[in-house]
């Protein structure tokens, strides 16, 4: 039986989903498998300007329901290496699990519930 407490979170994580998510492929890098996941995205551009022109990165981070990563009861978070694949603007943009400029963990928990990943991702 779960909690309030859980089914709070449940609700939320849903919600989410269905008011910001987009559906992209998610491709493990290990074995090549791919699965169509809906996941919340969001933008941060980190700027270079230590070279005469301008430099841009292209980073994005997704937030991943856990249970969609779930297999048999266990928990598979993203890796390193690792490829979503999201159509933006009519293009198939991928963007891979990479440590993030700011020295982060590619991959951690969003929140204390640890119901969705926060998958640090830059452009290939």
């Amino acid at each position: 039986m779960s909690t309030l407490s859980e089914r709070g979170r449940d609700a939320l994580v849903a919600r989410q989903k269905a008011a910001a998510g987009v559906s992209v492929t998610f491709t493990r890098k290990a074995d090549g498998t791919t699965q169509t996941l809906t996941v919340i995205p969001g933008l941060a551009t980190a700027v270079s300007t230590e070279t005469p022109g301008r430099v841009e990165i292209a980073e994005r981070d997704y937030l991943v329901a856990v249970a969609e990563l779930m297999v048999g009861g266990v928990e598979y978070p993203p890796l390193l290496g690792d490829r979503f694949t999201e159509t933006i603007n009519g293009v198939a943009t991928t963007f891979e699990v990479q440590t993030p400029t700011s020295g982060e963990e590619a991959v951690r928990y969003s929140s204390q519930w640890r119901s969705m990943y926060r998958c640090h991702c830059k452009r290939v």
